[in-house]
Parts: C-alpha cells; sequence; structure tokens
C-alpha cells in the first residue's frame, strides 16, 4: 500500500501492482474468509478505522464482503458495478469469457469501444486469462439476508449497460434491501464505468462522502 495523491480533502491509498516485496504473503488466501482476513489485516495493521472502502467490480465485491463481517472499520462504501453482489452473472458472461479472445471480449465489456493491441491494460488482462488459473472459487452472490447485513451507507453505482449482470436488476435489488443506500443506475454507461465516465463517477463518491459528513454535522436534518 502506498499514500496516493489526495483525492479532494481525502487521504487516498492504493495497492500498489508490480512492486515484488514490498508484501510478503505467510498464509493461504483460499476462500471468502480468507479474502476477508486479509483485507481486515491490512486497515488494522494501518491503524485505519471510519474507512471510506471504495470498490470497482469484483473490487466492490470484496468491499461489500469486509463491510457485512466488520463493519465497525468503516465509515461508507461506494461501490461501482460491483460484481455477484447485487445481481448475478448472466449466462452470455459465462459464454464469452470461455470462448472468445481478450480484444473481442474487452470490446463487448465495453459496449462496442475499440480495444488498441498495445494498450496496456488489454496486454495485462489478456496474459492473465491466457496463463493464469484461478484458484480461488466464485464469489457467491449476497444472499437477501446478506445485503440487508450492509449497515454502513453504501453508494451504489450501477451501469444500465454493464454484462456482468442486469443492471436494472441488481439496481432494484440493491434498492430493496440495503439499509442505508443510494442506488444510481447510469443509463448510458458499461461495466468500463470507471474509465470511460471516470470524472463523473469521481466527482458523485466525492459528493456522496460530502453528504455523510453533512449528516454527521447536522443529524437532525436527514431523520
Amino acid at each position: 500500500m502506498t499514500e496516493a495523491e489526495p483525492l479532494g480533502d481525502l487521504r487516498v491509498l492504493q495497492r500498489l501492482i508490480g512492486e515484488p516485496g514490498r508484501s510478503e504473503q505467510t498464509a493461504p488466501i483460499r476462500d471468502a474468509d480468507d479474502q476477508a482476513a486479509w483485507l481486515g489485516t491490512v486497515l488494522a495493521t494501518l491503524g485505519l478505522r471510519d474507512v471510506h472502502l471504495v470498490g470497482y467490480s469484483f473490487g466492490g465485491w470484496l468491499a461489500a464482503d469486509l463491510a457485512v463481517r466488520a463493519p465497525d472499520r468503516l465509515a461508507s462504501l461506494p461501490l461501482i458495478d460491483p460484481v455477484r453482489t447485487f445481481a448475478p452473472f448472466p449466462v452470455p458472461l459465462l459464454v464469452r469469457t470461455a470462448l472468445t479472445l481478450v480484444p473481442a471480449f474487452l470490446a463487448w465489456i465495453s459496449g462496442g469501444a475499440e480495444v488498441a493491441e498495445d494498450d496496456p491494460v488489454a496486454t495485462v488482462i489478456d496474459e492473465g486469462m491466457r496463463t493464469y488459473r484461478i484458484a480461488l472459487p466464485t464469489p457467491a452472490l449476497f444472499t437477501d439476508a446478506r445485503l440487508r447485513g450492509l449497515t454502513v451507507p453504501v453508494l451504489a453505482l450501477i451501469a444500465a449497460r454493464s454484462v456482468i449482470h442486469d443492471g436494472r436488476r441488481a439496481a432494484t435489488r440493491a434498492r430493496e434491501l440495503l439499509p442505508d443506500a443510494r442506488v444510481e443506475l447510469w443509463p448510458a454507461t458499461t461495466h468500463a464505468i470507471a474509465g470511460e465516465s471516470a470524472d463523473e463517477v469521481n466527482a458523485r463518491v466525492l459528493e456522496f462522502l460530502a453528504e455523510l459528513e453533512q449528516r454527521r454535522e447536522s443529524p437532525e436534518r436527514f431523520a
């Protein structure tokens, strides 16, 4: 972990990729219990509480899973088109991940946008899909009870054109079950929402955090 450039007035921590030796794995990560324990240990080791834990795609599922297990560590949970949190994988996604080449798959995820052959992100994903075998089980879809257990304030930004779930179904279920949530369905976005609408996503997350701060200062306004 390293401290990144501030996002507004916030102190932001990001995970570093491609820097061997910055951390050492001392125990196997075999399932969701181990994943939550790892992420919780990171926050505990850094001495962090009242964390705004932002999760995108599979990271959204990881963040939500930790929020159910250790809500006392978190101040809020901004989720950006999270995987298998509010709705299941659709069958076309499973078929395409098994059969298509990576450039075509990435273009499909991003609503038909062209993916350059020398795109570094596409290169990393390509290498991973061709050469890496995932040992962890597929994340379990959140049950109704688990979603009701997400007691921290949630911002859910759902891409209506996402291929990782039915966006409208995901937004409806989130609105029905989350105790304290702002759920937004973004009609023009795909699962690549964090890249194609980066400025808008960042702005909405900051607005949400500002709303929470106002709620802390004047709770009677939000009763």
